[in-house]
């Protein structure tokens, strides 16, 4: 992602649902307390889930370990069986099949410890108590739609929103795929969150410029995959275990109190397109 001295609207700190966003002077409407509140603990609980699906960390980094010394060692083995100024007779005497055969282990306890994970992550995934979780979550969020009196032909679309989470008591930024939904409201955009409806008058959108950088991502939302479908044109890269990244992305730069952005995906463009007034007819380009 491309560094910017604008503040993102929808910047918020991951540790509340309702936390406050940096554009807050764009915000309209507010969820019912109540259905926060029980969001909040829905999303907590599925949180912890998603943790429990996968590997301790330790055996985590066995795994990538395994596997980089695995593919070097069979990569550089390979690489000198190919030299044909080198006899097989002196690969051999210089240990060869040791390069191999531990390579081979290596790898071999890489796809243990990766089967081991992804059976685990498919067993937490799909287990009844997670599709309740998925249940009532979704249950909430079409109350949270309610309340926030968000009409029905508002469109489902991703948004990537610079986020701040905590690990290990350390405050780290990372780029979240949002699920939100977004409409026109007479001569304004508005896009609505879980927590909120943020409305952007058309007047204060600046430009619309297509970030040339790449930018990476958590979480895929669509019931399609990445590289299928429709998205498959945007060449979306799997980084880890729900972590992407893709470009370009769409920069959205408005006039407030201060200068503000918002970030479109790529593959989300045409939907927010019509909403954003004439600026989406001549977007500039920028690294």
């Amino acid at each position: 992602m491309a560094k910017s001295k604008e503040k993102n609207i929808f910047t918020y700190d991951t540790s509340m649902v309702t936390a406050a966003i940096d554009g807050e002077e764009f915000v309209v409407r507010r969820a019912d307390p109540a259905i926060s509140a029980k969001l909040e603990a829905v999303g907590t609980e599925m949180e912890a889930a998603q943790k429990a699906a996968n590997l301790p960390l330790p055996l985590r980094i066995a795994e990538l370990i395994f596997f980089i010394i695995g593919s070097s060692l069979v990569g550089g083995a390979l690489d000198a069986l190919a030299d044909a100024e080198v006899p097989f007779s002196t690969l051999v005497k210089n240990g060869f099949w040791y390069g191999v055969g531990f390579g081979a282990v290596a790898l071999v306890l890489a796809a243990v410890l990766f089967l081991i994970g992804y059976l685990r992550r498919r067993s937490v995934l799909s287990s009844p108590a997670l599709r309740d979780l998925n249940e009532r979550s979704e249950r909430l969020v079409r109350e949270t739609r309610e309340s926030l009196l968000v009409p029905e032909t508002a469109f489902e679309a991703d948004l990537f929103v610079p986020v701040h989470v905590r690990w290990h008591g350390l405050r780290m930024k990372q780029v979240s795929n949002l699920q939100v939904s977004v409409y026109a409201d007479k001569d304004a955009i508005c896009v609505a969150t879980v927590a909120k409806v943020v409305r952007i008058p058309l007047e204060r959108i600046e430009e619309v410029a297509c970030i040339r950088n790449r930018i990476s991502f958590m979480f895929w939302n669509k019931d399609v995959p990445c590289g299928l479908g429709p998205y498959a044109q945007c060449k979306i890269r799997v980084t880890g275990t729900e972590q992407f990244s893709v470009k370009p992305y769409y920069a959205v730069y408005v006039r407030g109190s201060d200068r503000f952005v918002f970030f479109i995906p790529p593959y989300e463009f045409e939907t927010y397109a019509p909403l954003l007034g004439g600026k989406a007819a001549s977007v500039v380009e920028r690294k």
